[in-house]
């Protein structure tokens, strides 16, 4: 279940920062 979290958070971090970088290449 830890290794499942972890991988949550890692996904939500990747994921958090490639829509932070989409919205600054579209801005």
């Amino acid at each position: 279940i830890n290794s499942l979290i972890e991988r949550g958070e890692i996904w939500r971090l990747g994921t958090s920062s490639l829509l932070h970088a989409n919205i600054g290449h579209l801005m």
